[in-house]
């Protein structure tokens, strides 16, 4: 009896020490969130596609378990930036989004910061801040939720991105105006060495 309680206790202890040593998953399940919870906690909401041409380096070693993929944002609903950034999403989306930009699908993301990196963008409780446009309208495959999408892109004003090189950026006015001077210096140069 006393044999079969310390094979039984060597059984517990290492049952411990494997589960206590082995590396943590992650779960892929999100909470459905109310579309106008949605609404109400993204800092940033902006209009585009993924741009899966870029070979982004998964971030689960840094960032827990999302991976960034560049976003080319065509006008922004709330906040303002440019027309390309970065946004962090579950992986195991990435496939469902190819196919679904495949077939002419552009994306409304519902965005806020990292916590670990405010550089990276976040859709709001994952999918729920990932919402399908096909032919100008919400889809996703509620009619309640489509709806309330529908009325925020009709009721909500937006601006267009800014180009990555925009020509109101005052280091963009400076380099051009600093290759107009030396163009004028080289010119004027040549012209009195010409006479």
């Amino acid at each position: 009896m006393r044999k079969r309680i310390n094979v039984g206790l060597q059984l517990v202890l290492a049952a411990i020490i494997v589960l206590c040593s082995t590396k943590s998953g992650y779960a892929t399940s999100w909470i459905k969130l109310e579309p106008a919870e949605v609404d109400q906690r993204a800092e940033i909401v902006a209009y585009g596609t993924y741009d899966f041409s870029k070979d982004i380096k998964k971030s689960i070693d840094y960032h827990g378990y999302f991976s960034p993929i560049s976003f080319q944002a065509e006008k922004y609903y709330r906040g303002s930036g440019e027309s390309l950034i970065l946004t962090e999403i579950d992986p195991f989306d990435i496939e469902d989004i190819k196919t679904a930009q495949q077939d002419g699908t552009s994306f409304l993301l519902f965005l806020e910061p990292d916590k670990e990196d405010e550089t990276l963008l976040i859709p709001i409780a994952g999918p729920n801040g990932i919402i399908e446009i096909a032919d100008g309208k919400p889809r996703t495959g509620d009619a309640g939720e489509d709806a309330y999408y529908r009325s925020f892109l009709e009721t909500t004003d937006s601006v267009a991105a800014k180009s990555v090189f925009d020509t109101g950026d005052p280091l963009f006015i400076f380099v051009i105006l600093l290759l107009i001077s030396s163009i004028f210096a080289i010119t004027a140069r040549l012209k009195s060495k010409g006479r």
